[in-house]
């Protein structure tokens, strides 16, 4: 590795918070001079035993808009890279055993609430046929929003391995995972 006595950007650990933040910078600016140093490999510390999950659902406007925004550049890197970070939509599920949600639905309209693209659908036994199960891993054709399941026929249909006494499921619909090493090793590659 050259030596560098000075840089405009450091950038000290190659995981993928160092990796996103030196590649979107440097897609800001292409001509900055970054420097991304790190004792080990890259991805090979914290990143390497992440969940690799995302969700956008945060009983705060504001971490909704954050977790959004993170989310859409996630999905700016799948498109860029012909999805090689394999990012899926297949949500993020709470299930419950209670039928009396309320207190879950207001957390989910505080967060939602300002925002058309967070439509907030509820299933029961009479619009239990509106609801799109995830069939598919796609991102891009997946619904937005969060369907809450208040059927149990459809609950059961929907997610088999439950357990029968499950009553309520939220579905957060923008919400799935990625591989955080691909997403990584795009990053420092482009």
């Amino acid at each position: 590795m050259p030596r560098h006595d000075t840089c405009d950007t450091l950038i000290i650990g190659a995981g993928i918070v160092g990796i996103a933040t030196a590649y979107f910078l440097k897609k800001l600016d292409p001509k900055l001079d970054l420097i991304l140093v790190d004792a080990l490999q890259p991805m090979t510390f914290t990143s390497a035993q992440s969940g690799e999950n995302y969700r956008n659902w945060w009983p705060h406007p504001v971490m909704t808009a954050f977790t959004d925004h993170s989310i859409d550049l996630m999905e700016q890197v799948a498109r860029a890279s012909d999805n090689r970070i394999n990012m899926n939509r297949r949500g993020y599920v709470l299930a419950t055993r209670s039928a009396d949600i309320d207190h879950l639905l207001a957390e989910l309209e505080a967060g939602y609430a300002r925002s058309s693209e967070h439509s907030i659908r509820v299933h029961d036994r009479l619009s239990a046929g509106t609801y799109q199960p995830p069939l598919r891993e796609n991102w891009q054709d997946a619904p937005s929003g969060v369907d809450v399941i208040k059927d149990p026929e459809l609950i059961r249909r929907t997610f088999p391995s439950y357990e029968r006494s499950i009553q309520s499921v939220i579905h957060i619909r923008r919400a799935g995972a990625i591989s955080g090493q691909q997403m990584g090793q795009y990053m420092l590659e482009s």
